[in-house]
Protein backbone atom coordinates (compact mmCIF):
# COMPACT_ATOMS: atom_id res chain seq x y z
CA UNK A 1 0.00 0.00 0.00
CA UNK A 2 1.03 3.86 -0.54
CA UNK A 3 0.84 5.86 2.10
CA UNK A 4 0.86 9.78 1.37
CA UNK A 5 3.46 11.80 3.44
CA UNK A 6 1.53 14.88 3.39
CA UNK A 7 -1.27 16.69 5.41
CA UNK A 8 -3.86 15.18 3.92
CA UNK A 9 -7.34 15.42 5.56
CA UNK A 10 -5.49 16.90 8.20
CA UNK A 11 -5.28 20.22 6.57
CA UNK A 12 -9.28 20.11 5.00
CA UNK A 13 -10.12 19.61 8.71
CA UNK A 14 -8.14 22.42 10.39
CA UNK A 15 -9.47 24.69 7.39
CA UNK A 16 -12.80 23.19 8.14
CA UNK A 17 -12.40 24.12 12.56
CA UNK A 18 -11.16 27.09 11.64
CA UNK A 19 -14.15 28.30 9.75
CA UNK A 20 -16.50 26.94 11.87
CA UNK A 21 -14.59 28.84 15.13
CA UNK A 22 -14.34 32.18 13.09
CA UNK A 23 -18.71 31.42 12.47
CA UNK A 24 -19.03 30.61 15.79
CA UNK A 25 -16.79 33.96 17.10
CA UNK A 26 -19.46 35.89 14.71
CA UNK A 27 -22.39 34.60 16.65
CA UNK A 28 -21.20 35.39 19.46
CA UNK A 29 -20.68 39.00 18.69
CA UNK A 30 -23.48 39.65 16.86
CA UNK A 31 -25.60 38.32 20.34
CA UNK A 32 -23.49 40.14 22.39
CA UNK A 33 -23.63 43.02 20.52
CA UNK A 34 -27.24 43.36 20.22
CA UNK A 35 -27.61 42.28 23.80
CA UNK A 36 -25.37 45.43 25.02
CA UNK A 37 -27.18 47.48 22.52
CA UNK A 38 -30.59 46.65 24.08
CA UNK A 39 -28.89 47.17 27.81
CA UNK A 40 -27.99 50.25 27.50
CA UNK A 41 -31.33 51.23 27.17
CA UNK A 42 -32.96 49.54 29.60
CA UNK A 43 -31.55 50.66 33.01
CA UNK A 44 -32.75 54.39 32.64
CA UNK A 45 -36.13 52.96 32.08
CA UNK A 46 -36.10 50.78 35.63
CA UNK A 47 -34.48 53.26 37.48
CA UNK A 48 -37.43 55.97 36.38
CA UNK A 49 -40.12 53.05 37.48
CA UNK A 50 -38.45 52.37 40.32
CA UNK A 51 -38.07 56.09 41.19
CA UNK A 52 -42.10 56.43 40.14
CA UNK A 53 -42.99 53.50 42.49
CA UNK A 54 -40.98 55.63 45.24
CA UNK A 55 -42.68 58.83 44.83
CA UNK A 56 -46.19 57.13 44.88
CA UNK A 57 -44.97 54.97 48.24
CA UNK A 58 -44.07 58.72 50.12
CA UNK A 59 -46.98 60.04 48.91
CA UNK A 60 -49.59 57.32 49.58
CA UNK A 61 -47.50 57.46 53.32
CA UNK A 62 -48.14 60.96 53.64
CA UNK A 63 -44.77 61.74 53.73
CA UNK A 64 -45.00 64.60 50.62
CA UNK A 65 -47.59 67.22 49.44
CA UNK A 66 -49.88 66.32 46.29
CA UNK A 67 -47.52 69.47 44.79
CA UNK A 68 -44.48 68.15 45.72
CA UNK A 69 -45.58 64.66 44.24
CA UNK A 70 -46.87 66.05 40.64
CA UNK A 71 -43.74 67.71 40.22
CA UNK A 72 -41.77 64.41 40.98
CA UNK A 73 -44.22 62.69 38.59
CA UNK A 74 -43.54 65.12 35.65
CA UNK A 75 -39.78 65.53 36.49
CA UNK A 76 -39.62 61.57 36.13
CA UNK A 77 -42.01 60.75 33.53
CA UNK A 78 -40.41 63.71 30.95
CA UNK A 79 -38.19 62.68 28.13
CA UNK A 80 -33.87 63.28 28.30
CA UNK A 81 -33.28 64.99 25.09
Amino acid sequence: MIYHQGFGWGAGLFGFWLFALAVMAGFIWLVYSLVLRAAERWPRRAQADGALAMARLRYAKGEIGQEEFQRLIADLTTKDA
